[in-house]
């Protein structure tokens, strides 16, 4: 990587706002030797020994009692922060300085655990679309490429904005690794960055003992305050990271599993090609500090397409450097073709998986349900309950649990409408849910439609991103739904719920609703919707008061190698 050590703030058009942002925010004094101490410091630099020695000059200097105090104060917090390992640096400190600071403008940079080392390694991707349930290969690559990791040596990036972002956090506490999370700044300038930064570290060292590691887990990039620089978009600084990685038996230093980045510059227009502004500032932050990029999957002619090649085309970049995981799901051939004759390294990983309805199939000597062509049941004398894809954790499931399935390719980690379908076989339980509803009532839904007027009334919601009636799911006997507390919903408008009792509540659907796309009023009372208000028990049931479908007989055998209950095959 080029190392010019070019003083960042050489030119006094940056150094005289930052210095004038620093006074604003208390962290300086009037101080006419500010500006020239900050022209002197190169990419990269601490700011804080600076500024400490500009807080013990004013103390010396105090003439009146409100400037002692607030000299006397600045200065022991910077006697606190030197017993730490903090920096405030000026730019991103390194080999990939230049590029960081070419692709994302000058920044200040806060690292509350001191400046990791190691080898940065992003792992980056175009984003997944919503059934991520089924990216085996994605998945695949990504438990792959974290077996190549070296704990100690290597140090992931990440944003929480990026596709890869809650998969690598997820993965790092799974695997052992050390990650650095960059974050965003929005809504501050510099000053008001500064402020709170000054203000929040002040408690801390009135509250903390200063032998202890500081916990402020933010590292930030504000913006310099210039009028004709453009900010970019940025993330929002959500969480504090907390996550310490221990080796068994070692109390060695502390190394942080999981470091914050808060990301805010405001981008030089300048020194920035104008087509870098226009692509998210968290993948180019990414791209531009690591020393070797990962890409999972990459989407012709996508934001992370044109950055990987900018990188590739980078004096600084090193040959080898940019990995592609190939694959026609991942990175398809032709833009494989076309990064590879820029210097990317193909990666090819071919993992077997198998379908949720292969692994169901069970041994051949095992009891199966009947598969039936049709309901042997009257229409009106049973209810259905249609099961769909989940988009995430189940509803018993917590978010880590759901990625711990993803990620370590556990067997149920599939969340289509066939896993949905058996998941309640094998539980024998339908999960009441709020999702939808009013009031926060949690209720197992229902359908008086017949299963022979599905293909008519079956309708595509826009709004909701999902048919409303899906080709799996149960058929319960309606007397027995009655037993349990089963009653059909009242349908009205917005002056019928409050003159129902609190026990009829849970049952009030608005009969008519406007979707977000301004298309015809929907008429929801077509869905001759029944409501169960708790879980649904299915060991309760009598044998014959249940029943299974699914579109066709090549999922309904599946289905009968765990199902006790018989199954229609709606393709018949």
């Amino acid at each position: 990587m080029i190392n010019d050590q070019r003083p960042v703030t050489s030119d006094l058009s940056l150094a005289a706002p930052l210095a004038q942002a620093l006074i604003a925010a208390r962290w300086s004094p009037e101080d006419e030797l500010l500006a020239a101490s900050l022209q002197r410091l190169v990419d990269g630099d601490d700011l804080l020994p600076t500024l400490r020695d500009v807080a013990q000059r004013w103390m010396k200097r105090a003439t009146t009692p409100i400037d002692l105090r607030q000299a006397q104060q600045l200065v022991r917090l910077h006697d606190w922060l030197a017993t730490t390992s903090v920096k405030l640096t000026c730019g991103w400190p390194g080999g990939t300085r230049n590029s960081f600071a070419s692709w994302t403008g000058t920044s200040l940079i806060w690292w509350p655990h001191g400046i990791p080392v190691g080898r940065k390694v992003a792992w980056v991707s175009s984003r997944l679309g919503r059934a991520i349930d089924e990216r085996h290969d994605w998945f695949a690559v990504l438990r792959s490429a974290a077996a190549k990791l070296d704990a100690e040596q290597d140090l992931l990036l990440t944003s929480s904005s990026t596709t890869t972002g809650r998969f690598l956090e997820r993965a790092a506490t799974l695997f052992g690794l050390r990650l650095l999370r960059i974050q965003m700044e929005t809504n501050r300038s510099l000053s008001e960055w500064l402020i709170r930064l000054r203000r929040e570290l002040w408690q801390q060292c009135l509250l903390t003992d200063s032998t202890e590691l500081l916990q402020t887990s933010k590292i930030a990039f504000p913006p310099l305050s210039l009028p004709q620089w453009n900010r970019a978009s940025a993330l929002r600084n959500t969480e504090r990271a907390t996550n310490v990685v221990q080796k068994s038996g070692d109390h060695r230093d502390r190394l942080s599993g999981i470091a914050s980045a808060m990301i805010s510059p405001a981008n030089c227009v300048s020194s920035i090609d104008p087509d870098l502004l226009t692509l998210p500032l968290a993948d180019r932050a990414l791209l531009s500090a690591a020393d070797q990029v990962v890409a999972l999957q990459v989407r012709p002619q996508g934001n992370l397409h044109m950055l990987l090649k900018r990188r590739l085309r980078e004096v600084a970049c090193k040959p080898g450097s940019t990995w592609l995981a190939l694959g026609d799901q991942l990175v398809p051939n032709e833009i494989a073709i076309d990064l590879q004759s820029l210097g990317a390294v193909g990666w090819y990983l071919w993992p077997k998986e198998k379908t949720t309805a292969e692994k169901d199939q069970g041994d051949e000597n095992t009891p199966r349900a009947a598969v039936l062509r049709q309901v042997p049941w009257p229409e009106g004398s049973y209810l259905v309950h249609w099961t769909r894809r989940r988009f995430g954790p189940w509803p018993d499931q917590s978010t880590d649990e759901f990625m711990d399935d993803l990620l370590l390719s556990r067997a149920d980690r599939s969340h289509s409408a066939f896993a949905t379908l058996a998941r309640i076989v094998n539980q024998r339980r339908l999960i009441a849910s709020s999702s939808g509803l009013r009031g926060g009532f949690r209720v197992v839904c229902f359908s008086g439609t017949p299963l022979s007027e599905f293909p008519q009334k079956r309708i595509f919601r826009r709004h909701r991103g999902r048919w409303d009636f899906e080709l799996f799911g149960l058929c319960i006997n309606r007397d027995w739904l009655a037993k349990q507390g089963a009653r059909p919903v009242i349908y009205g408008d917005e002056k019928t719920r409050p003159t129902l009792a609190d026990s009829d509540k849970p049952f009030w659907q608005q009969r008519h609703t406007q979707s977000r796309d301004n298309a015809a009023a929907i008429d929801w009372s077509a869905e001759a919707e029944w409501r169960v208000p708790q879980d649904l028990d299915l060991k309760q049931a009598p044998p014959d008061a249940v029943l299974l479908f699914a579109p066709n007989t090549s999922e309904a055998q599946a289905l009968s190698a765990i199902s006790p209950w018989p199954i229609v095959a709606l393709e018949s």
